[in-house]
């Protein structure tokens, strides 16, 4: 895919004065981000119903906006949800282009500029695994906040260093994550997934996962290792400024992300926030597969609270 020829063409927006250009192409389009830069752009991708309710949708660590959360099923689940889901390549992944020092506060400020691009007023946000933090960042976002209807956090990634070092260490196998060993440990990673991606005996879903997780390291590990970096570091955000609705989806049998850290999280939501809280008994962290409609239905719903 990184060196299919991709056919584009300009769309231009007036937004605060300025003109926003998307650039048109499959299986993604981007918008740019001229404060990051003249060449910086964000890559996203569109399916289920386009007149639904929007979702901006963060993918997980190892994946990219090619990420499908129902396998073959995803694009007919999502429309009959009647979702219109907006599925986000971070910077340095996919499509996205790479952020030195990115933060969960900058990827806020990006999907700012993609709402405001696509002249989405009010929108539902949801996050995966290492989108979690990002999707949750969106949502306290101050300039953001009031227009994020719903928030739906499945099997998210926790504030591990206020949790403690031993959690740290249990997850990423030292106390003091660098980044020489974040890209290791992206690495190790990628060639455990693949090599289990291959073993996959359905064809429709081993390419399926082949392509996403090619697609997420087709401009190296870095931005795939940034996610543990922040997941492990001091959140630039503040969790108490959230004020839409709050959806939490996790498994009690999650060995990647186990669910006493999403009940730390939780712990730390503002009691003015009403969330609804879902821990499924024997699911592990792969219960988006099987919960897609229940997530999406259950994010429509909170956004009407």
């Amino acid at each position: 895919k990184a060196g299919r020829f991709m056919q584009v063409f300009y769309l231009f927006w007036q937004l605060k004065g300025e003109r926003q250009e998307i650039i048109m192409g499959s299986p993604g389009r981007f918008v740019s981000l001229p404060a990051r830069g003249s060449l910086a752009k964000l890559c996203f991708r569109e399916y289920g119903e386009p007149n639904g309710f929007p979702v901006i949708f963060a993918h997980g660590n190892l994946n990219s906006r090619l990420f499908a959360p129902a396998w073959e099923k995803t694009e007919e689940v999502t429309k009959a949800a009647n979702v219109r889901l907006i599925a986000v390549d971070r910077p340095g992944v996919g499509g996205s282009t790479p952020q030195p020092g990115r933060t969960y506060s900058s990827f806020a400020e990006d999907i700012e500029v993609l709402v405001d691009t696509l002249g989405l007023k009010r929108f539902g946000v949801a996050g995966f695994s290492s989108g979690g933090p990002h999707a949750l960042a969106v949502a306290c976002e101050e300039r953001l906040g009031e227009r994020v209807s719903s928030l739906s956090l499945i099997s998210s990634d926790a504030p591990y260093k206020r949790i403690g070092p031993e959690m740290i260490k249990r997850l990423y196998g030292v106390e003091n994550l660098t980044a020489e060993i974040a890209l290791q440990n992206a690495q190790t990673n990628y060639d455990h997934l693949k090599t289990s991606y291959l073993g996959m005996t359905k064809e429709n879903r081993r390419k399926l996962a082949i392509e996403d997780v090619e697609e997420a390291v087709k401009q190296g590990l870095e931005g795939v290792a940034a996610d543990s970096l922040l997941e492990t570091g001091d959140w630039d955000f503040e969790i108490s400024n959230i004020k839409s609705p709050v959806t939490v989806w996790h498994g009690k049998a999650d060995t990647d992300v186990p669910v006493e850290s999403s009940r730390f999280l939780v712990d730390l939501f503002p009691q003015t926030c009403q969330k609804k809280i879902n821990y499924i008994e024997g699911e592990s962290h792969s219960m988006i597969r099987r919960h897609w409609n229940s997530i999406l239905e259950d994010l429509v719903s909170a956004s009407k609270l």
